[in-house]
């Protein structure tokens, strides 16, 4: 969106209406500013808002979950047999029982955080 903006602005500064252009203030009741009768300019104040009022939620939901210090991290239980450890790649296969409320069983990877975890582990256990 930005890489569109720039060129977007750059364009309407130098070709459509200068911003340095000077013209004498007008008497009361002679009319707009030359930089107001510019027709884009129609679009800026309704488009500023609905930029401001549309972050509005999306920023509050945001700051509340910062706040509350509440993730959707959700743990659970596995038990199983460990088939295979590669700790080049930080994961471990397991052949695991069924994961309550999570999946059904089956043999698959799972990648852990730090190597450390797998330490003391060797298959079949």
């Amino acid at each position: 969106m930005a890489c569109m903006l720039r060129p977007t602005f750059s364009f309407m500064l130098c070709f459509v209406s200068s911003p340095f252009h000077t013209a004498a203030a007008p008497g009361d009741g002679a009319g707009m500013v030359p930089s107001l009768q510019n027709p884009y300019m129609l679009a800026h104040p309704p488009l500023l808002y609905l930029g401001y009022v549309g972050l509005t939620i999306p920023f509050a939901f945001g700051m509340g979950a910062l706040l509350s210090r509440q993730t959707d991290e959700r743990t659970y239980t596995l038990h199983g047999q460990v088939l295979m450890l590669d700790a080049a790649r930080k994961s471990v296969t397991i052949k695991h029982d069924d994961i309550k409320g999570f999946m059904p069983a089956m043999t698959m990877p799972y990648d852990v955080r730090n190597v450390k975890t797998l330490d003391g582990l060797t298959p079949g256990d």
